[in-house]
């Protein structure tokens, strides 16, 4: 796994997609195009190794990988969101 390079809307975008089950819709949440929230959502199956949703006639379904990693990268996102606005509840470094 090779999540160090992915970036901050990578992650919302994933987030988005497990809530929404639709790139489309995502993609307008991210205000990013449809090809720019598949690029995205390529990168990040790359960095995992994993498909991470598989498309069927009517929405994405998260993967096992994807359900495993989904709590954790939504807390991230919390915390980071956190720090942005000054919430920060436990030291950064001790």
């Amino acid at each position: 796994m090779h999540i160090d390079k992915l970036a901050i809307e990578e992650l919302r975008l994933l987030v988005l997609l497990y809530k929404t089950h639709s790139l489309k819709d995502s993609a307008v949440r991210l205000n990013v195009s449809r090809p720019t929230a598949s690029r995205m959502l390529a990168r990040l199956r790359a960095a995992v190794e994993d498909e991470l949703f598989i498309r069927s006639a009517s929405a994405m379904t998260p993967t096992h990988a994807c359900r495993r990693l989904f709590p954790r990268i939504e807390r991230i996102l919390a915390e980071i969101g956190d720090v942005r606005r000054g919430h920060v509840t436990a030291p950064l470094c001790t």
